[in-house]
């Protein structure tokens, strides 16, 4: 049996720190996905996501299960260097070219020193904002 906690505001035990709700639900990862694009690209895990679009070497479009309200939310996203002999870091960001949008976002990996894309053994990336 399934039940519901209906509250306003959390607060510590001794009722000195308290935050509303709302707080709590606004500033909660909505999206994040840990992936790989080296051989195929594939989730790890990860949470609100629906399927990868492969869109080439270093290019792949983040689909979610849940689209966000508007185009306005927050990504922050990292990737890791595919082996030891790696000396530049690996970088993962929003695509300049495209637009964010409510069910998707594309992002690229590279390397930090060089313009080329790469595919990259781990990538990582999250959303913040209002779902839909």
């Amino acid at each position: 049996m399934a039940s519901i906690l209906r509250v306003n505001t959390l607060t510590d035990a001794s009722s000195n720190n308290s935050t509303a709700m709302s707080v709590i639900n606004q500033g909660t990862i909505k999206y994040w996905i840990n992936f790989t694009s080296v051989s195929s690209t594939s989730a790890r895990d990860s949470t609100n996501h629906a399927s990868l679009t492969d869109n080439g070497t270093g290019d792949t479009t983040l689909n979610f299960s849940s689209s966000f309200s508007n185009n306005d939310y927050c990504f922050s996203g990292n990737a890791q260097r595919n082996d030891d002999t790696e000396d530049a870091e690996m970088t993962l960001y929003q695509d300049e070219d495209s637009s964010l949008a409510t069910g998707s976002m594309r992002v690229i990996t590279k390397k930090s020193s060089v313009t080329d894309q790469i595919d990259v053994l781990g990538a990582f990336a999250s959303a913040t904002g209002d779902l839909a």
